[in-house]
């Protein structure tokens, strides 16, 4: 819905704090955008004030400038005639996962202490048999929903989360989209974005502890911790979109960090986005590389069993 020509618009919008100057709007079909504290200023001096027209007079700015804006906020179902403001700061969502979280802490915590004693007091062993070998295998597949479903009860009550398949490289991947998440706080979405990782810690713990009590189990816990430190790392690794990115991100307030990295990168800015975008292509390029390696040696190892 467009306002008529000469009238007041009203903008029914919620709006909360992203990052550094940097805030996200919720329209009324749910999608969120993203605009700075100078558009957001307009949006206020607008909403349910002056025509569009007088608007742009007023705060001198450029008409068709304020006309895309507007028209980009129509397009959401988020703008409709009137005088009475409805531009309004968002109430912060229950959270639905704060006993969760706080166990889920108290599991990762526990769990790499078990880690610990397993490899410094149980018998953690390099040597790898087959048995073993396929044990290990079994054992990080189950983690990977586990790892992912954390993230899905990590992000209760910040509206519709989604679980979904997508492809890393050539390799199949889980992951979980919880747009609502910006609505919450910095600190909250850094809990979302870590709860994967805690999840993993906790499960190895519980490996370690069984090792630990069956020593039999050793060869194949040591394989799977080893694993998993490995799957850890590239998860916590801020170069690939992983937890890692998603994670330093809100640590920074930088959202859209891949985007804004590259920007700087192109405009050769003393700026530490400047030497993320080099090192995240340099990772890529590594990466890309380690890849080819691995499909030539399979296909080298295909065409000798043939």
């Amino acid at each position: 819905m467009t306002a008529a020509a000469g009238s007041p618009v009203a903008l029914d919008l919620e709006y909360g704090p992203l990052g550094r100057d940097s805030w996200w709007l919720r329209a009324p079909d749910g999608a969120f955008l993203q605009v700075d504290g100078g558009t957001l200023a307009v949006l206020r001096a607008v909403d349910g004030r002056l025509p569009p027209e007088d608007a742009a007079r007023e705060l001198d700015l450029d008409r068709d400038d304020l006309a895309a804006l507007l028209a980009a906020l129509a397009a959401h179902g988020a703008l409709r005639p009137g005088a009475r403001p409805s531009l309004r700061p968002a109430q912060q969502p229950r959270d639905g996962a704060r006993v969760w979280l706080a166990a889920l802490a108290l599991a990762a915590a526990l769990g790499a202490l078990a880690q610990a004693c397993f490899f410094l007091l149980g018998r953690p062993s390099l040597t790898v048999t087959g048995p073993a070998a396929l044990a290990a295998l079994l054992l990080v597949l189950a983690t990977v929903p586990l790892h992912e479903g954390a993230h899905r009860l990590a992000a209760r009550g910040c509206g519709t989360v989604r679980l979904g398949l997508t492809w890393a490289a050539v390799f199949p991947t889980l992951y979980v989209e919880a747009q609502g998440a910006w609505a919450l706080s910095r600190s909250r979405r850094c809990a979302i974005d870590a709860a994967g990782v805690a999840a993993d810690t906790a499960a190895g713990g519980a490996a370690a502890l069984a090792a630990l009590l069956a020593p039999a189990a050793a060869p194949a816990v040591t394989a799977f911790l080893l694993t998993q430190f490995a799957r850890t790392a590239l998860a916590l690794n801020p170069l690939l979109l992983s937890d890692g990115y998603w994670l330093l991100s809100d640590l920074t307030g930088v959202p859209n960090l891949s985007r804004r990295a590259r920007e700087s990168l192109r405009a050769l800015r003393l700026h530490w986005l400047t030497a993320y975008a080099a090192l995240s292509y340099a990772c890529a390029g590594l990466a890309a590389g380690l890849l080819a390696l691995f499909l030539i040696s399979v296909v080298a190892a295909l065409a000798r069993a043939l």
